[in-house]
């Protein structure tokens, strides 16, 4: 659909779309726009089926600058909102599906805008694109105007996120050390090991 609307002129915008795959999604799926030139796959390749996504440091990396480089990250219901928010990314929720609309209302707004997503949508914190007309819409006004969302961006991160400085896994990583009874590594040694490990 944004493959077309690019095409026939309804956004405004030069735009080039980075389809990012969950990465436990199936890839065949969008094999067939790797020939489109407005658009780019970005495949995860590390998903182990017993640990799930496993991020090295390039991967984080690499979202980071997907994050903070897009002009519009669109959407159904994931967590990716928080961190498009982080970076005051503007943000598009979509709610209906073309090719399986009882499916998008079951499982999108049927649940996720019932449990997690709740007060991201009764708050307005984020606009929705209940359809095809609303998506081009919203493409179009951000991309005319990113600052439009800013504030309530702004109150998804001060809401939601807490800690924005990349540390937060290295607090877990110190929290479940000392619950277990473990004194957590010395920032020092932690920058040695680090800085080894890149070297290698």
């Amino acid at each position: 659909m944004l493959l077309d609307v690019i095409r026939n002129g309804e956004i405004r915008h030069p735009l080039q779309i980075v389809l990012r795959l969950h990465p436990d999604d199936k890839v065949g799926r969008y094999l067939k726009y790797r020939h489109a030139p407005e658009i780019i796959l970005d495949i995860p390749e590390r998903y182990l089926a017993t640990l799930g996504w496993t991020m090295t440091h390039a991967d984080l990396e690499r979202m980071a600058a997907l994050l903070r480089h897009a002009d519009v990250m669109v959407n159904f219901a994931t967590t990716v909102t928080l961190e498009a928010a982080i970076v005051d990314t503007p943000t598009l929720l979509v709610a209906f599906s073309p090719i399986d609309p009882a499916e998008m209302q079951r499982y999108v707004v049927g649940l996720h805008f019932e449990m997690h997503y709740k007060a991201l949508v009764e708050r307005d914190l984020v606009p929705v694109a209940w359809d095809r007309d609303q998506l081009v819409s919203w493409v179009n006004r951000y991309l005319d105007d990113p600052s439009l969302y800013r504030t309530q961006r702004a109150a998804i991160v001060t809401d939601w996120v807490q800690f924005t400085d990349g540390g937060s896994g290295r607090r877990l990583g110190e929290a479940i050390l000392r619950h277990a009874g473990l004194e957590p590594p010395s920032r020092v040694a932690e920058s040695e090991r680090e800085a080894q490990c890149a070297r290698r």
